[in-house]
């Protein structure tokens, strides 16, 4: 390796800090001296130097874009993302939703008192020292039948055993436990599942299903339209068509497919509308090869795209003042 004539610079980027930096090639490269490099690799020259605005380390910043927090790119694949946080030990949360033009503030508000915006370095630093990790996972409130990032945002705030302080807060709830599951609104509920390896372990994986009060929903409409299609008077299958595509719009995950199939085979449906409406496919099941987050999609993306971002500004200023 090569140190240039910023050797100051290049030497604390070397430790991945993250700091406001201006690349500038040097023709030809202001060589001071060489550090040999042993092993595969070799380096005769680095061809860069840094150029910093502040040049006491005391004055330089460390970039701090709380706003980059990544916004999954489906309701499918933010459940899917709350589903895997479950499964590497963030059992301990906080839910709840939040306007938009308070979205920023909060992020901020969290990431000052549980970390929520930390590398993966320092979760693994708090994992050894069996502290508390912490994540954030944000999602726009749906509005069918797209989202809606002007309206309210709902946000779950996940950690896992250890000291911190979410943990130790009264809010904080247990979603191990069954009267304290993490929730989708009023729909769905993050549950374990028994599952028994190939070495004969048995170990629990996280699914969604339907809340008891949503289910019962779903088993009153199926019971009505299929008493529709029976009734000698009326006969009429749209509410059944109109239902079974709905159903088919919830997300595929096991315990869900699982409460499907009970729905179709306890609403006693004629066979001829099993055979036209194909009702041994009922959606598919949530790919987990497909990615969860976007390059492009993050909160400060969403909120200037739905021109809230200038509200966010009013709102801390005045916050401010």
């Amino acid at each position: 390796m090569v140190l240039s004539n910023n050797f100051f610079g290049l030497f604390i980027d070397a430790f991945g800090m993250s700091y406001e930096t201006t690349w500038l090639p040097l023709e030809p490269p202001q060589i001071i001296g060489v550090i040999p490099l042993h092993g595969s690799f070799r380096c005769r020259w680095f061809p860069f130097a840094i150029q910093r605005t502040k040049t006491k380390f005391g004055d330089l910043k460390m970039r701090q874009t709380p706003c980059d927090l990544p916004v999954a790119l489906t309701k499918s694949a933010a459940m899917r993302y709350l589903c895997e946080c479950a499964g590497y030990g963030y059992h301990l949360f906080q839910l709840g939703s939040v306007p938009a033009a308070k979205l920023i503030p909060l992020i901020e508000k969290f990431d000052a008192q549980y970390g929520v915006l930390a590398k993966r370095s320092t979760r693994d630093y708090s994992r050894l020292k069996g502290r508390s990790r912490t994540r954030l996972v944000l999602f726009p409130r749906t509005s069918s039948p797209v989202e809606n990032p002007r309206g309210e945002w709902q946000f779950w705030v996940m950690a896992t055993d250890g000291q911190g302080a979410l943990p130790t807060e009264k809010s904080t709830a247990d979603g191990r436990l069954p009267t304290s599951r993490l929730t989708w609104g009023n729909q769905y509920e993050l549950v374990s599942r028994p599952v028994r390896r190939r070495t004969g372990e048995l170990v629990h994986v996280w699914t969604w299903a339907l809340t008891e009060a949503h289910y019962a929903r779903w088993k009153q409409a199926f019971k009505k339209a299929a008493g529709r299609v029976r009734s000698s008077q009326e006969r009429k299958p749209n509410y059944l068509i109109k239902l079974v595509a709905a159903l088919r719009n919830v997300p595929g995950f096991h315990a869900i497919n699982r409460q499907k199939r009970a729905l179709i085979d306890g609403a006693d449906i004629p066979h001829r509308w099993h055979v036209e409406l194909n009702l041994k496919t009922l959606g598919t099941v949530v790919n987990k090869a497909l990615p969860v987050f976007g390059p492009e999609r993050t909160a400060v993306s969403m909120l200037r795209d739905s021109g809230d971002l200038h509200a966010v500004s009013q709102t801390n200023a005045s916050s401010s003042a």
